[in-house]
């Protein structure tokens, strides 16, 4: 099965409750795809986890740009048990991040210690990933069935009732609300982190309307914004992986006080090479503001339109 990221089969002309059958089934056939490959094969490959994670991310887009085609209480229901599996799947992937992170960094007392640390906090968290695919997986497949063959009445949406015209007026909202939290430029971590939280919601968004848009869209549009990802995500990998040897670095001082000493140092420096990370992916994101700026005011949505509504 491919990533999952593109939605084909939607056009501009489509109505909402249409589109909102085509997403939906797509989505969340994918999460369901790689919910026993991340439950039972995440040894052979971790990626396994990380695209259970990110499909999540993604049907949760959907399923809240769709929820008023839905019934309420399937909406509530589907919205709760992505959230289990996100979380579950997202506390293993953090895990693997910050092991890849470590790996990269030279030999030390320090990190093979951290890493006997990853290793059974990773496993920890995978005995909760398989837990809660075990209790939650068949209710989650019973949904997607369900959805698959229209065992239920699906809603008459609210306006715009075209997925055209919703695609223009969401995508513009959230350009919007990029462009006012770029003013003043986020500078320190939780409002660039915000930021990134935004342009996500963006970027999925982006993902299912593709089709309804020229190719400028996904060959100029897309990748700025993938792009601010990247640089964002190197950010939060290192915000997270410097809080993590920060709590593992003051439960050493408190209650390994002989063996402390010999971690201190080492620790200290891994510490340094987190926060240099961050003034150097903040100067790119600096760079990439006035560049993605000039892109949406060349590249305006409703001219971007495949068919004119």
């Amino acid at each position: 099965m491919a990533d999952g990221k593109w939605i084909s089969g939607i056009s501009s002309n489509m109505s909402v409750d249409e589109a909102a059958r085509v997403v939906l089934t797509s989505r969340l056939q994918t999460v369901l795809h790689h919910l026993p490959l991340a439950s039972t094969e995440a040894d052979k490959d971790v990626e396994h986890v990380h695209q259970l994670r990110v499909s999540t991310r993604r049907a949760g887009a959907a399923l809240r740009l769709f929820a008023d085609c839905l019934p309420e209480k399937r909406f509530v229901r589907l919205n709760k048990l992505l959230r289990s599996i996100r979380r579950a799947a997202g506390a293993a992937r953090d895990w693997d991040v910050f092991r890849q992170l470590l790996d990269e960094l030279r030999v030390s007392p320090a990190r093979d210690l951290l890493r006997g640390v990853i290793a059974a906090r990773r496993c920890d968290a995978q005995l909760k990933l398989v837990e809660i695919v075990t209790t939650k997986g068949e209710d989650f497949s019973l949904e997607v069935v369900e959805m698959v063959e229209e065992r239920f009445n699906w809603k008459e949406p609210d306006e715009p009732r075209i997925v055209g015209k919703r695609a223009i007026s969401h995508l513009t909202t959230l350009m919007q609300e990029l462009a006012d939290r770029a003013m003043p430029p986020p500078t320190v971590y939780v409002d660039l982190h915000q930021f990134r939280i935004l342009g996500k919601r963006l970027r999925y968004s982006m993902e299912i309307f593709a089709g309804c848009f020229t190719e400028l869209f996904r060959e100029e549009l897309y990748p700025a914004i993938e792009a601010m990802q990247e640089i964002l995500g190197h950010v939060t990998d290192a915000h997270v992986a410097g809080e993590r040897i920060r709590e593992i670095r003051d439960h050493l001082k408190a209650f390994h006080r002989v063996d402390f000493p010999r971690y201190q140092k080492p620790i200290e420096e891994l510490l340094g090479v987190q926060r240099r990370i961050f003034p150097g992916e903040r100067k790119r994101f600096m760079a990439w503001l006035p560049e993605w700026k000039k892109l949406t005011n060349k590249l305006k949505l409703p001219l971007l339109l495949r068919e004119n509504l």
